[in-house]
């Protein structure tokens, strides 16, 4: 796991799941943003944390109502950060 605070954010595509995504980067948080359909919303999120220059940001999808694809995702998580 790296240095700092980790956040995951879900819903991070849009409306408030992308707004705090982009403050907790803001803050200084690395954030792991979780969509499971809006694509392209969730890219521009990550373009926006990106774009601070203050930690790092990767994009995960999956259906949070399928434990094993939230079992998958955590794992890859804690891999990347």
């Amino acid at each position: 796991m790296s240095e700092g605070k980790v956040a995951l954010v879900t819903g991070a595509s849009s409306g408030i799941g992308a707004a705090t995504a982009v403050e907790l980067a803001r803050r200084g948080y690395h954030v792991a943003v979780h969509y499971h359909v809006n694509d392209e919303g969730a890219r521009e999120t990550f373009e926006r944390i990106r774009e601070l220059g203050s930690g790092k940001a990767r994009v995960y999808t999956c259906d949070v109502s399928n434990p094993s694809e939230v079992t998958e995702v955590a794992g890859d998580i804690l891999a990347d950060f």
